[in-house]
């Protein structure tokens, strides 16, 4: 994604544009300096663009891994963020849970307040009033795995 609408999702923080919620990308970017280029792990990678805690790492030289459940959203991923390995499932912390069930509202009748919202083993509060709203909520089983058990799939190797 390039362009006005990236631009338009970036806030400033100190004379720097932040992708995350929190400005935590700006907050890596400080405590590690300008010129180091690290490795990222970004779990629940959503578009890989908004609220993203990563896309300005990788915009200054780092590179990493998205983890993201959603088939739509990981497509997004892909098409966002070349210079990043996307994995599409859920991460989970017990080796033996191969998959999960994973609920996402989908665009409805409450338009974009509650698009992108997800959960991994059951609804959460936002489901529901995404419903009440009017929203769809998917409800179907997707792959999962350990971080462990990605960072061995894709061979990605720390610093």
């Amino acid at each position: 994604m390039a362009g006005a609408e990236e631009t338009s999702r970036a806030e400033e923080r100190d004379g720097l544009a932040s992708y995350a919620q929190f400005h935590e990308d700006v907050c890596v970017r400080a405590f590690f300096g300008e010129d180091y280029r690290g490795k990222f792990v970004d779990v629940g990678a959503n578009d890989g663009v908004y609220g993203s805690n990563s896309y300005l790492l990788e915009r200054h030289g780092w590179t990493g891994l998205l983890v993201e459940p959603s088939d739509r959203l990981a497509e997004a991923c892909r098409r966002a963020r070349p210079g990043s390995v996307v994995v599409n499932k859920a991460a989970v912390g017990d080796p033996s849970v191969c998959s999960v069930d994973f609920f996402e509202v989908s665009s409805g009748a409450a338009g974009e307040r509650f698009d992108g919202i997800s959960a991994v083993g059951r609804p959460s509060e936002f489901m529901e009033k995404a419903l009440a709203a009017g929203s769809h909520v998917e409800h179907k089983s997707v792959p999962a795995a350990t971080l462990d058990a990605m960072l061995q799939e894709v061979r990605f190797e720390g610093p």
